[in-house]
C-alpha cells in the first residue's frame, strides 16, 4: 500500500519496529509528493524536472541519508505529480505539457514501471485515491473550471468512466 502526507521544511521517513510499514513526511508546502509502498518498504518522492520537465524519482528504504536512489520517467509534466496507489499498484498522475491532459504511470512488482496512459479529458490538479474497490480521480476540468472525476478498475484505458460534479 501507498500513502502520502504534505505538512508545511524537510522530508523524513520512518518505520514501525518489526513492521514493513514506512511513513513519510515533509514541513515544507509545494515540495514534491511522498509515498509508502508497504508491498516494498520503500520510501518514494516524486516531481518534476524543472531542466526536461519529465517525472523524476527518489527512494530509499532505510531512509538514513545512506541509501538514496534516483530515476527518470521521461514524460513533460508540468504542475506537481500526484502518487497514490491502487492494489498493488503504485500510480502516478502528472498533466502533460499541453497543460490539459491527465496521465498516468504505474509501477508493479511483477513488470515495473508501465508507459504513460492518457486519461481521456481536458483537467489540470489531478488527484488520485482508492475508494469501493477502484481508482479514482479528481481533477478541475480545463475547459469549463467544473471538478470532475474519473474512475476504473482495470484501468488499462478501456475502462474509464466520467462524471462532471459542477463548479467548486
Amino acid at each position: 500500500m501507498l500513502s502520502g502526507r504534505a505538512r508545511a521544511g524537510r522530508w523524513w521517513c520512518s518505520a514501525s519496529r518489526g513492521s514493513a510499514s514506512r511513513r513519510c513526511w515533509t514541513t515544507r508546502p509545494g515540495a514534491p509528493r511522498a509515498a509508502r509502498w508497504r508491498a516494498r518498504p520503500v520510501c518514494s518522492r516524486f516531481a518534476r524536472d524543472t531542466g526536461t520537465g519529465h517525472l523524476i524519482s527518489a527512494w530509499c528504504a532505510a531512509c538514513d541519508g545512506s541509501d538514496w536512489h534516483f530515476g527518470d520517467l521521461g514524460g513533460i509534466i508540468t504542475g506537481r505529480p500526484d502518487p497514490s496507489v491502487y492494489g498493488t499498484q503504485l500510480k502516478v498522475l502528472a498533466v502533460g505539457q499541453d497543460f490539459k491532459t491527465v496521465f498516468q504511470k504505474w509501477f508493479d512488482n511483477s513488470f515495473g514501471w508501465h508507459d504513460w496512459q492518457v486519461i481521456p479529458g481536458p483537467a489540470d490538479e489531478p488527484v488520485g485515491y482508492t475508494q469501493g474497490g477502484k481508482f479514482q480521480m479528481l481533477a478541475q476540468a480545463t475547459d469549463t473550471g467544473d471538478i470532475v472525476h474519473a474512475g476504473c478498475t482495470t484501468c488499462d484505458g478501456s475502462d474509464w468512466g466520467f462524471d462532471d460534479l459542477g463548479r467548486p
